[in-house]
Formats: C-alpha cells, structure tokens, sequence
C-alpha cells in the first residue's frame, strides 16, 4: 500500500505544470507554487519559482530570509541560463539580489556591486519586454533611492529618471495598486 502511495504522490508532481503553480500561488501558497515551478525545470517554472519563492520569504522571520533569497536568486539565475531572453528572469535577479542587500550591511552591497547588478538586470528585463511594468517601476524606485542615498552621480541616476520610470509604468499598468502607492 505505501508503494502505490508514493507512486501516486510522484505521478502528482509530475503531472503538476506552471498553471499548477499559479493557481497555488493566487491562493497565498507561495512555498508550494516555487516547489512546482522549480521542480519543471523550465526557464518559466525557475522565474516563476524565484517569483513565488520572494513571496514566502517576505512572509517569513527576517532571520530565516537570507536563506530563502539566495534560493530564489539561484532560481532567477537559472532561468536565464535556459532562457537569455526570459526578462522575469532578469526581474527576478535584480529583486532577490535587492532583497540580499537589505538584508546584509552596506560593506556587503558595496563589495559586491549591488547598486549595478540591481540596475543592470532590471534595465535588461525593460530591454526583453518594454511593458514589463514592475521592472520599469523597481527602477523607478531604484533611482529615487540612490538619488535619496545621494549617490545618484555613482550610477547614472536622477529623480527626474525615478520620475518618469514611475510615470511610465503607471501608464501601463494603471490599475495595480502596487503602481498607485509607488
């Protein structure tokens, strides 16, 4: 009885593919959406992973965050791997690497060139998908934080920048909320 058991578990995750994954991750199951989409061993089932992944971190004690963000940067790392043209991918980088960051000193950004890694994956997912609204609104947000942090000069950032990033993806995406409060 265990075997038939564990044979119908198996063929159930293999059965499962990124609409699976989806339908978990509306549902608030972040950490069982990233295990599917991972598991698919996709260039879309890694990004989506990583995506699902930072959702079930942000819920989790800061202490236990480091862990669950590099996962998810070696998740988003992946997907590039398999797919140089997945631009979530590059989102995917730039926000765990971000949220890295946060998490560790400013020793630890600047040694490891945060600010540029950050920018140059998030203008790399504008560049695969122009419309990619929440890219275009985290550079956005970049921006304004290094002009904030008074290193704007270091990296090409403006205000005027951070403005019209936000503008631009209020433009596309005028009904997320996430684009409003921004």
């Amino acid at each position: 009885m265990r075997w038939f058991i564990f044979i119908l578990l198996s063929s159930a995750v293999l059965a499962a593919d990124l609409s699976d994954a989806r339908v978990l991750y509306v549902k608030g199951e972040f950490l069982a959406a990233a295990k599917i989409a991972a598991a698919l061993e996709t260039s879309e089932g890694f990004s989506f992973a990583a995506r699902a992944m930072s959702e079930h971190a942000n819920e989790q004690p800061r202490a236990n965050r480091d862990e669950l963000y590099s996962l998810c940067e070696k998740y988003a790392r992946k997907a590039v791997q398999l797919n140089s043209k997945n631009a979530d991918g590059y989102f995917e980088i730039a926000a765990s690497v971000g949220q890295l960051a946060s998490l560790r000193d400013v020793s630890y950004a600047i040694t490891n060139g945060v600010a540029t890694q950050v920018k140059d994956n998030l203008e790399k997912a504008i560049e695969l998908n122009p419309r990619h609204w929440f890219a275009i609104l985290v550079l956005g947000r970049w921006n304004a934080e290094m002009h904030a942090r008074g290193v704007a000069w270091l990296y090409g950032a403006s205000a005027e920048r951070a403005n019209s990033l936000l503008e631009q993806s209020l433009a596309i995406a005028p009904k997320r909320i996430l684009v409003r409060v921004e």
